[in-house]
């Protein structure tokens, strides 16, 4: 996923290939295959057949964020970073 290498000079960095990964790689590693499937409330026993009250309306915007993750490349995050459009403050 991320390379490293230790040293003064040393740092973190990605590969051409690695940046054409898409994102669903990166959060299911991260946060597990699962992540697309929990309950926006976090109930262990919500589904389709025993909802919380945010089932539907929650289901449909984490499948938008897992179609999402599928079809955006690591790249497509880069460029507009890269190009001063968009920001990642922590």
């Amino acid at each position: 996923m991320i390379n490293s290498s230790k040293g003064p000079a040393g740092g973190f960095y990605i590969t051409e290939k690695q940046k054409n990964q898409p994102v669903i790689n990166i959060v299911e590693t991260i946060d597990g295959k699962n992540v697309f499937n929990q309950c926006g409330l976090g109930l262990s026993k919500c589904s389709a057949t025993h909802p919380c009250p945010i089932h539907d309306d929650y289901k449909k915007v984490r499948d938008l964020f897992e179609n999402l993750c599928r079809q955006k490349k690591i790249n497509d995050l880069c460029a507009p970073v890269n190009s001063g459009l968009a920001y990642l403050l922590g």
